[in-house]
């Protein structure tokens, strides 16, 4: 609240007492209280958010809270040729999951960030644990040879937020 606050009057002291603040002039006001504030850009921040390095925090930080691992294994289908299969293993060894990486855009994929299920997870009939297969689909600007993608700081917060999703 403090900080919408303080976003407001950086807004009507650079525009005038009469501005009216619109939902779409937040984030331009919100961008220039944080350079005033802090004197750093998100901008700033994308060379130390090489996305194969995040992957790997990302993962790391699984592992240190849940104990969890992820192994990539390109046997899995997958449904489209960015898209990359790890199995999911606790710190026994035992397999939880496969989880599915989908960080690209593409023609006809919807823009945004979200988790999903191909397969919940569930015990049938002869006992037998079924395990879930989940999915993180995200639409980070793809790599290139000559440029890897850097992600800003919000498309890290938005990965580890779909990834609490999917390890829920």
């Amino acid at each position: 609240v403090e900080e919408v606050a303080d976003i407001e009057k950086l807004a009507k002291k650079t525009e005038g007492k009469g501005f009216i603040m619109e939902p779409w002039d937040f984030s331009y006001y919100s961008h220039k209280l944080q350079l005033k504030k802090f004197n750093i850009d998100s901008e700033m921040l994308r060379p130390y958010f090489e996305l194969s390095n995040v992957i790997k925090g990302v993962f790391g930080l699984a592992n240190r809270l849940y104990g969890i691992t992820f192994k990539e294994n390109k046997e899995i289908q997958v449904y489209h040729p960015d898209v990359k299969a790890y199995e999911v293993y606790d710190n026994d060894g035992a397999f939880l999951a496969v989880f599915y990486a989908d960080f690209f855009p593409r023609k006809g994929k919807q823009g945004g960030a979200w988790m999903t299920q191909f397969q919940g997870q569930w015990i049938d009939r002869k006992g037998t644990n079924v395990r879930p297969h989940v999915s993180v689909v995200m639409n980070f600007t793809k790599p290139t040879e000559e440029k890897p993608a850097l992600l800003t700081l919000g498309e890290v917060e938005t990965l580890l937020h779909e990834l609490a999703h999917s390890l829920h």
